[in-house]
C-alpha cells in the first residue's frame, strides 16, 4: 500500500466544530471522487489510524481539501496543527466513486459526510458538458451548522444545471428548508433523477435506501459508516 507524506498548508474554521484543512502531498497522486485518506496518528506506543474523506482535489497543485468535525480526540489533533505541520502518513482510498454516466443526479448529505458527495457533485460539473440535472440536498440541525453555502452558490450560479437545498431541521429560517431530507424525497420530487449519492450514518442510510426503493429507484450508491 502506497503511503505519502503531506503537511498541512492551509486551514480555516468554518463553524463551531467543523474545519476545512488543505494538505500539500509529498508527491502527485490520482484522486478520485469519493475517496478517502487514512491519517496515521502517533499516540505514545501506538498508531491510531483514522479516515476521513476527500472534499476536493486541485490536480494543478495537488492539494486535498478535507472536512473534519473536531469532535474527538484523534480529530482535535488533526484540527490543532500548525500550518506547515506534517502528518505522519495518509494515502487514498476505497473504490466505492463517482459512475461516469450522464444520468440525472441526486446527491444527499448531512455534516462533514457533506464532503464527499460535494466533491462528487462538483467534480461532475466540472468534467461533463452534460445539461443532464444535478440536485444536492444537505440537511443540518441550526443554521450556524451551516457551512459551503458560498461555494454551493457558486456552483449553481455557474453550472444552471445544478441547483441545491439546506435543510434545517431544529429552527425555521426563511432561507433554508425546515425538517429532514427524507420528507423532500417524494415520488414528485425525485421522479426525474436516474442514480443518488447517499453518505450518512448507516441509521439514517438504510431507511432512505428502502424508501427509494420502494418508489421503483434504483442505481442507488451510498456510504454508511
Amino acid at each position: 500500500m502506497n503511503l505519502i507524506n503531506f503537511e498541512l498548508i492551509n486551514k480555516k474554521q468554518l463553524t463551531e466544530d467543523v474545519f476545512e484543512l488543505i494538505f500539500k502531498p509529498s508527491e502527485k497522486k490520482e484522486i478520485i471522487p469519493w475517496q478517502f485518506v487514512i491519517f496515521n496518528i502517533q499516540k505514545i506506543d501506538k498508531i491510531i489510524k483514522r479516515a476521513y474523506s476527500i472534499a476536493d482535489y486541485n490536480e494543478k497543485t495537488s492539494e486535498i481539501t478535507l472536512l473534519i468535525k473536531n469532535i474527538w480526540y484523534w480529530s482535535n489533533l488533526i484540527c490543532c496543527l500548525n500550518i506547515w505541520e506534517k502528518l505522519s502518513w495518509m494515502y487514498p482510498l476505497w473504490v466505492f466513486t463517482l459512475k461516469k454516466t450522464d444520468n440525472n443526479k441526486l446527491f444527499l448529505a448531512t455534516g462533514t459526510w457533506f464532503a464527499p458527495i460535494y466533491y462528487q457533485a462538483k467534480s461532475f460539473l466540472e468534467k461533463n458538458n452534460s445539461q443532464n440535472k444535478v440536485l444536492l440536498l444537505f440537511w443540518l440541525r441550526y443554521e450556524k451548522d451551516v457551512f459551503y453555502k458560498e461555494k454551493l452558490e457558486k456552483l449553481k450560479q455557474k453550472y444552471k444545471n445544478f441547483d441545491y437545498k439546506i435543510f434545517l431541521s431544529r429552527e425555521m429560517q426563511t432561507w433554508y428548508e425546515y425538517w429532514y431530507i427524507s420528507s423532500y424525497l417524494s415520488k414528485d420530487n425525485i421522479k426525474d433523477f436516474d442514480e443518488f449519492y447517499i453518505c450518512w450514518w448507516p441509521q439514517v442510510v438504510k431507511p432512505i435506501v428502502e424508501d427509494l426503493k420502494e418508489k421503483s429507484k434504483e442505481n442507488i450508491f451510498f456510504e454508511s459508516y
